[in-house]
């Protein structure tokens, strides 16, 4: 299949990043939205004819933009300028309540999620990664010997990272 993506439908500025999700009984994708100065998350299914249909939209920040979204089997990261949000997904995701900012998340570059730990990358000078469990604790903290702004990705590879530099 050819999956389309389309949002001219919708009342938002621009959708920046979708997450595919394929669960037992459907496929669908979360996407980052930004509308005036909200960002948020849409949801989407596709029907039968390969085209999305929106599902629902949830709120989550203001006076941000979004750098990444990461999804696990329990719960949804959305990394911000502001910081990192992070929500379980069995959660009602449209109560403010149910989303939660993790403390020190500022200055994001990316964060990359296994089931029971984050890795947060962030620019403090120099690179920084943070260990932090899934009950929002952080477990380790260190700064790497690299230059931020050299920072590309992260690439995610079973149960390892792989960090990407311009090394030019």
């Amino acid at each position: 299949y050819e999956l389309r993506r389309s949002y001219d439908y919708l009342d938002i500025d621009r959708s920046e990043i979708c997450s595919y999700i394929d669960s037992e009984d459907q496929s669908f994708f979360y996407c980052t939205y930004i509308k005036d100065t909200e960002v948020g998350l849409l949801s989407f299914i596709y029907n039968e004819n390969n085209i999305p249909e929106y599902q629902d939209f949830f709120s989550i920040a203001d006076n941000t933009y979004p750098i990444d979204l990461d999804v696990t089997e329990n719960r949804i990261y959305l990394s911000t300028e502001g910081g990192l949000f992070v929500a379980n997904l069995a959660s009602n995701l449209k109560f403010p309540n149910s989303w939660s900012s993790i403390s020190n998340s500022q200055n994001i570059l990316k964060a990359v999620s296994f089931e029971d730990v984050l890795f947060i990358l962030s620019n403090s000078g120099d690179l920084s990664i943070s260990v932090i469990n899934d009950l929002g604790q952080e477990l380790y903290t260190k700064d790497l010997a690299y230059d931020p702004s050299r920072f590309i990705d992260v690439i995610k590879a079973r149960d390892t990272i792989i960090l990407l530099f311009d090394d030019r």
